[in-house]
């Protein structure tokens, strides 16, 4: 009966060890899949966010030499009808 008792008690032990290890892997495996997709998200995010800002970058490029250009036709056409003799003294 004793020898019944202590099998028991060892066997009860041992499972609550491996209960117990088990939990504490599971939680740690949690954690780090927490953190890893945590990781990754603000990866995603930072990279996002610097595309739109290149992106915007190159928008605002264009647009300012197209305005330039609109700018230059402007005051070519303005000074041809103001001075055709300007450009015609050089050809």
């Amino acid at each position: 009966m004793v020898v019944v008792m202590v099998v028991n008690i060892i066997v009860a032990v041992i499972v609550v060890v491996v209960v117990v290890v088990v939990v504490v892997v599971v939680e740690v495996v949690v954690v780090v899949v927490v953190v890893v997709v945590v990781v990754v998200v603000v990866v995603v995010v930072v990279v996002v966010e610097e595309e739109e800002e290149e992106e915007d970058k190159t928008t605002r490029i264009t647009r300012r030499t197209k305005r330039r250009r609109t700018r230059r036709k402007r005051q070519l056409k303005k000074l041809l009808k103001t001075s055709p003799d300007y450009f015609t003294q050089f050809a």
